[in-house]
């Protein structure tokens, strides 16, 4: 999966390892753009290419589905009325803009300048664009393949451990 990553990242930045040398066919005007970024502007553009309006109300959903969980333990009548207030306070809470600057301020930390301006570039690339476009059905498709995984095999998991009878 990492070679895959990497793979992709270099064929969206025009870069390609022929007899072990890097070969990178970006134009001199995109290279110069890019390195003349700082680090937090970098990470500020990744943040705003990966977190969509749609993507921010995405989170905001599930956060509040588990929210609402816990507030439905002490109060027995929360409905779609109550669900819609908690979606109005969370919006208040943590605007979008926050959430791109919280992902941005930790970004720089993990990142290098130069793999901010290798990851910018493949979010920007048509393969890019695709992944943020459909991995939100991905993630969900495998999480509902891991969740049926689990309860098909955890319990005889935890009865040959002695965990339940």
């Amino acid at each position: 999966m990492k070679k895959l990553l990497l793979l992709s990242l270099a064929l969206a930045t025009g870069c390609a390892s022929q007899s072990g040398t890097k070969q990178c066919v970006e134009s001199p005007t995109a290279q110069t753009q890019a390195s003349q970024k700082t680090k937090a502007q970098l990470a500020r553009e990744l943040a705003e290419i990966t977190i969509s309006e749609a993507t921010h109300q995405a989170i905001f959903s599930q956060m509040g589905q588990s929210v609402a969980m816990m507030l439905k333990q002490g109060k027995k009548n929360f409905g779609d009325k109550e669900m819609a207030l908690l979606m109005e306070i969370m919006q208040e809470i943590l605007p979008l803009e926050d959430t791109r600057q919280m992902q941005a301020d930790v970004a720089v930390t993990y990142y290098t300048q130069e793999e901010l301006v290798a990851i910018v570039a493949f979010h920007k690339s048509p393969a890019g664009k695709k992944m943020l476009q459909v991995l939100p059905q991905v993630m969900a498709d495998s999480m509902k393949l891991t969740q049926a995984r689990v309860q098909e095999r955890l319990p005889a998991a935890l009865k040959k451990r002695g965990l339940v009878d």
